[in-house]
C-alpha cells in the first residue's frame, strides 16, 4: 500500500498545486499483470538483434488515481546486444 500511495497517491497539497489534478487519492495495495515476447537473433558470435512486445494491466487502485490515464500500459521495443 505505502509503495503504490508512493507512485500512485496525490495528497491535497499537491493536487492544489496542480490545475490538471481536481482531486486528492490514497491508494492501497494494487497489482498488475502483464505478458511480454522477446525475441532474439543472433548475427555473429558477438551480435545479436532483439525485440519485444508487452502489455500490462494495473488494478483500480492505480488506475483510478488522477495521474494516471489508462489502466493498460503498451511496450515496443528493439536492441541490440553485444557479448564480450
Amino acid at each position: 500500500g505505502d509503495f503504490t500511495d508512493y507512485y500512485f497517491g496525490v495528497s491535497k497539497e499537491e493536487a492544489r498545486r496542480n490545475s490538471k489534478i481536481n482531486d486528492s487519492y490514497k491508494a492501497d495495495t494494487a497489482y498488475s499483470i502483464g505478458l511480454n515476447i522477446t525475441a532474439d537473433y543472433r548475427l555473429t558470435d558477438n551480435v545479436a538483434l532483439m525485440a519485444f512486445l508487452g502489455v500490462e494491466k494495473f488494478s483500480s487502485e492505480i488506475s483510478d488515481s488522477p495521474i494516471v490515464e489508462d489502466g493498460v500500459l503498451y511496450l515496443v521495443g528493439v536492441g541490440a546486444k553485444y557479448y564480450f
